[in-house]
């Protein structure tokens, strides 16, 4: 399962690489021969792209590393630090690009905008689209976070693209300033689409509580064994793909250590089989538990 997840996430990266090239590249010409300043960070918003599909090559590879001395339980977090870089790599091409475009609105230049230039950022809009949507798809197939992230960049770029398509009709039409409004609010949509991207991501590395029917699934898995009569203290600890599932269960005292532990290792066989994770279970004599059965996990992703 892990090889498949990694063997799709790369050839999805891979693609986006080679797409986010071309577009940048003819985005950066149309925008050197037009003299557009929404055009220009339109291309920097693909390059940017660019650079975020490779560093999301670069912490996949990181991620895939196998477990070690000094990182017992994987590297699975690599995904989460390149979206952080990813995200601070998006808001600092943003910020650059506004500056550029703020200048333009009071120092305006003389702009050439023709049908053609118009129609060639229109198919660039097209074929991202495609590819945000293959991306999105790859994602939820594989249920990758920084895939997820990176498809929503796809969107973002056509969203940019549009929005200049339709400033230079107006450029066309002698209103040259709208170019520079375009270009503020292109590098606008770059920069908030980094920030969130980015809370998402340092969230995960901090630490973040899972869904509570995370917590009803893996009760459930344990109360589906005939002599367990209480489960309390789930505890939950991701490492990107990567978890850890800890939970009491309480036995009766009559039980031997020999059947509670064929039990427990049971309820960890099925827990890890059903796709939550690597399972720690430990065994408490009823009565004796630190907190109810109705307790969905007080515990944090650590």
């Amino acid at each position: 399962m892990k090889d498949k997840y990694y063997a799709l996430a790369f050839k999805v990266s891979w693609l986006s690489v080679l797409v986010n090239l071309f577009i940048a590249i003819i985005k950066f010409i149309i925008g050197f021969l037009s003299n557009s300043i929404s055009i220009l960070s339109d291309a920097a918003h693909s390059l940017g792209d660019l650079f975020t599909s490779i560093i999301v090559i670069f912490s996949l590879k990181i991620s895939k590393k196998p477990a070690d001395a000094d990182h017992p339980f994987g590297h699975g977090r690599a995904e989460d630090v390149g979206g952080l870089v990813l995200s601070l790599v998006l808001i600092i091409i943003g910020f650059s690009f506004f500056k550029d475009s703020f200048v333009r609105l009071f120092f305006p230049r003389e702009i050439t905008v023709n049908y053609f230039f118009i129609g060639i950022i229109l198919a660039t809009a097209v074929i991202k689209l495609i590819l945000g949507a293959v991306t999105q798809k790859c994602s939820k197939k594989i249920s990758s976070p920084i895939l997820k992230t990176d498809a929503f960049h796809h969107y973002s770029d056509v969203v940019t693209s549009i929005a200049v398509v339709v400033g230079l009709f107006f450029v066309r039409r002698g209103w040259v300033y709208i170019d520079s409004i375009v270009g503020i609010l292109v590098s606008a949509i770059i920069i908030l689409w980094g920030i969130n991207t980015g809370r998402v991501f340092i969230s995960n590395l901090i630490g973040k509580k899972e869904s509570t029917e995370f917590y009803k699934e893996i009760r459930m898995i344990a109360r589906s064994f005939s002599f367990v009569e209480g489960v309390h203290a789930i505890e939950v600890y991701s490492y990107g793909k990567n978890r850890i599932v800890s939970l009491h269960v309480e036995m009766n005292p009559s039980f031997s250590l020999e059947e509670a532990h064929k039990v427990a290792d049971n309820i960890e066989k099925e827990v890890h089989h059903k796709g939550f994770g690597r399972c720690i279970v430990h065994v408490d004599i009823k009565g004796e538990g630190e907190k109810d059965e109705n307790s969905n996990g007080s515990r944090q992703n650590k």
